[in-house]
């Protein structure tokens, strides 16, 4: 009779197990597999005692007839099945305490492969053991929800055996998890889960933030780029339109004055003069035309980057050596970007690097504009100890490019600017 309530008692568990295996969701069911294995020995081995000692009473023999030495190999497998109950539970202990895990793992997750947008779900998914989880983001500017993509999505709901884990911040939603119901009988796990996937989603949007930010404020650099670049050319035309024209006329008023005046038998002395201020004046006119050159040169604006490189590299004092592929005009910043940085590469070139030669090469590679200005001078420049490095830098910058200076003692230098074509 012991034995057969024993027997019965082994049996409920089991059932018991069984039945909260069944309804568990899938990490709960993890950790009462072993559980579940050791209980189903223990109660195998327990009716099997059972009706042995049934069958020899009633029957007056064993259920199953075995040698001395296997009826000794019997007993110690009973009791090791019984063993199994205790080590069942041991093993419980252990995958409990490891069920968390999947919140650490999927810190880590979390923090790799952004490009993906499907990633945190796939992932939730992963974890969770649940291949129905769908994740949901609150759009707080169009106020609606989307799902990973991005797209519209329905908001979320519970129902059908489904439930939502909703993640807000400051008492407004940021995210939802639309998950099996069954999950909810591990709300730690759930909690550690949420409480990964708000950090993750705040970093992401902390992100976004800096990435606009960083947006704006190459906008920002542009715009005034481009509003110097505007300005310089309008100094330019005024100075050419204005000053220049107003000069060429006096310079010619006074010629005619002069040769009036030499008509008439004017004294020499006043001739010397007024020839001394028609030199005077035509140097004068030099200077405006080399400083609204300088503001910002007209031939750039009208012929383009090439005839204004020409213009540079026959004025240096040092010989230079072009290598031009450019196949027709570039916008109208990357032009005048290019053309300060050999206009500054070669106004270095020819003050302060003692070179006997120069190379100016400008080319397109993978889409940028690629400027380099090259010598075989003492070496020694530095973007940081040069104004009009550090200028050229920020201006290379504000269209996306890369300005680098590659200079040796005594190696020469090389200034080398890519600039990205729109």
């Amino acid at each position: 009779m012991t034995g057969t309530v024993i027997v019965a008692a082994y049996m409920s568990i089991v059932g018991l197990v069984i039945l909260r295996w069944r309804n568990a969701p899938s990490p709960s069911r993890r950790i009462l597999r072993p559980v579940l294995l050791a209980g189903g020995v223990a109660a195998f081995a327990a009716a099997y005692q059972n009706a042995n000692l049934l069958t020899e009473i009633v029957f007056q023999r064993p259920l199953v007839a075995f040698e001395e030495l296997w009826i000794e190999i019997e007993a110690w497998l009973l009791f090791g099945a019984r063993a199994f109950i205790p080590l069942g539970f041991l093993a419980g202990v252990f995958l409990l305490r490891a069920a968390h895990g999947p919140a650490a793992r999927l810190a880590v997750e979390f923090g790799t492969d952004r490009d993906r947008p499907e990633h945190i779900e796939s992932a939730l998914r992963q974890a969770l053991a649940d291949p129905s989880i769908e994740v949901r983001h609150w759009d707080a500017e169009l106020n609606r929800w989307t799902d990973e993509q991005g797209d519209p999505a329905q908001a979320p709901q519970e129902a059908d055996g489904r439930s939502v884990l909703l993640l807000e911040r400051h008492g407004s939603p940021v995210a939802a998890v639309v998950h099996d119901a069954v999950l909810l009988e591990d709300p730690g796990l759930l909690a550690s889960v949420g409480a990964v996937l708000r950090l993750s989603i705040d970093n992401d949007r902390l992100s976004a933030q800096v990435q606009r930010q960083l947006e704006e404020v190459h906008a920002s650099r542009a715009r005034i780029l481009a509003a110097a670049d505007e300005e310089r050319r309008g100094i330019e035309r005024d100075l050419h339109d204005g000053a220049q024209h107003r000069l060429l006329g006096i310079s010619m008023s006074l010629q005619d004055v002069r040769s009036q005046a030499a008509s008439i038998g004017a004294p020499e002395v006043l001739l010397d003069r007024l020839e001394l201020v028609a030199v005077e004046l035509r140097e004068a006119m030099r200077e405006m035309r080399e400083l609204a050159r300088g503001i910002h040169p007209a031939v750039l604006t009208n012929e383009g980057l090439e005839p204004a490189v020409r213009t540079l590299a026959r004025r240096c004092t040092v010989p230079v050596e072009l290598g031009i592929d450019l196949n027709g005009r570039l916008p109208a910043p990357v032009e005048t970007a290019a053309y300060y940085v050999v206009a500054e590469g070669l106004t270095n070139v020819a003050r302060h690097s003692h070179a006997t030669r120069s190379r100016v090469q400008l080319g397109l590679e993978n889409g940028s504009l690629v400027v380099e200005v090259s010598d075989d001078g003492s070496g020694g420049a530095s973007p940081v100890n040069g104004s009009g490095l550090r200028g050229l830098s920020d201006r290379v910058a504000a269209l996306d490019g890369v300005l680098t200076v590659t200079s040796r003692r005594s190696g020469g230098t090389c200034l080398r600017a890519e600039i990205p074509r729109p």
